[in-house]
């Protein structure tokens, strides 16, 4: 989700469309960050508008099949279908989600996590859901024990003859992220910042004491502080003013004013460790919000991105939001699904970055499902 300069506070209280039923929005959540969560009804809209409603009321976008999801991570897929499924019964009568029959993945706490999101069948091994064994089996065990880092890329296995007459999975996908573009072109994208000010206090004064409790830091908060700067390490007080420094000579603008800056502050060797040299040094891997102000990548060790302007890291649940985890009741209304309880419950800061981005994933499985006949795949979709 890009996140350009836009939006602002409520300032009353906003009625947003969730399904065919007008849905009250918290007033201290942006409406900027509601409007982004309502990114699936806008897709499969526009898929309505380039194939027609009944084209799509004969795919597997409203007809459903049995899918399985592999190397499943936190279970990013299973989150944007459900985000996309009602997304399409509002729209289409009788629509059918998707049904996941298994997933897959090598790690326990992930296969932990798949089996809490309700997977009744998970498996962390390659090998026991390939049905063709041999080379096969033999190549995903080489990958699932590799040290070498894995392209992070998706991908979805259809057969080309349940493919409707006359339809593209290319052509969706791009009209689809056009269409959205335009969209955010016009009436913007949430800020970082609005993703912060959404956040419980709650969540501030746990993650503010965590870091506190690493630091042996004594008493707990019951009230979140103005500015984190303290919880810092030497080194990265001293990355975080070189960071400013390379920021106004680079845009010429003031860093603690601008709403979408982050600077990339974490350490190879552990969260907050005074002894650790920063992997994220200015000088020799710079990384910031991008030339669009956009996050930076998440990745397993973005321990600490910080904004200059509130003064403080985004904590994980801020991260999971900004990937498309709806954590928040307002824009858990918006998408029309209830809180993402499971995530609130077992994602650590480690799993942020171990998943991929739900909207994006929505979108990439409405290009596809809106193309694939009902009527003539029945095996599960891989």
């Amino acid at each position: 989700m890009d996140l350009a300069d836009s939006g602002s506070d409520a300032e009353c209280l906003l009625l947003a469309e969730a399904g065919n039923q007008d849905t009250a929005v918290d007033v201290a959540t942006p409406v900027a960050l509601v409007t982004a969560f309502r990114v699936m009804y806008m897709a499969v809209s526009h898929i309505q508008e380039l194939r027609g409603y009944d084209l799509v009321s004969q795919s597997l976008l409203a007809r459903g099949c049995a899918a399985t999801t592999h190397f499943s991570g936190v279970g990013c897929v299973e989150v944007a279908a459900n985000l996309l499924h009602n997304a399409v019964a509002a729209s289409v009568q009788g629509a059918m989600p998707l049904r996941f029959v298994a997933a897959c993945d090598s790690s326990r706490h992930c296969a932990n996590v798949l089996i809490a999101r309700g997977h009744g069948c998970v498996f962390r091994d390659m090998r026991l859901v390939i049905s063709d064994a041999g080379t096969a089996g033999t190549t995903y065990a080489e990958v699932l024990s590799s040290k070498e880092t894995r392209p992070r890329l998706y991908f979805a296995l259809v057969r080309r003859d349940c493919l409707l007459p006359g339809t593209d999975v290319a052509d969706n996908y791009q009209f689809v992220c056009e269409q959205l573009r335009a969209h955010m072109a016009l009436h913007g994208a949430p800020t970082i910042a609005d993703i912060c000010r959404a956040s419980p206090k709650q969540w501030l004064v746990i993650e503010e004491n965590r870091a506190r409790s690493r630091r042996k830091m004594s008493p707990p908060v019951t009230v979140s502080g103005v500015s984190w700067a303290y919880l810092l390490t030497r080194n990265q007080a001293n990355f975080e003013s070189r960071y400013r420094s390379l920021w106004k000579e680079k845009l010429g603008t003031d860093p603690s004013t601008d709403e979408n800056c982050l600077f990339d502050l974490s350490q190879d060797h552990g969260w907050l460790c005074e002894l650790a040299y920063c992997c994220q040094d200015p000088d020799r891997r710079p990384v910031t919000s991008g030339a669009k102000r956009q996050i930076p990548t998440i990745r397993h060790g973005s321990a600490l991105l910080w904004s200059p302007m509130l003064q403080r890291w985004l904590i994980p649940n801020e991260l999971l939001v900004a990937s498309g985890f709806p954590l928040l009741p307002a824009i858990a209304r918006a998408s029309g699904v209830p809180v993402d309880e499971v995530s609130l419950q077992w994602l650590t800061p480690s799993d942020v970055g171990n998943g991929m981005h739900i909207f994006q994933v929505g979108v990439f499985l409405a290009s596809i499902l809106s193309c694939v006949s009902a009527g003539k795949c029945d095996a599960p979709m891989a």
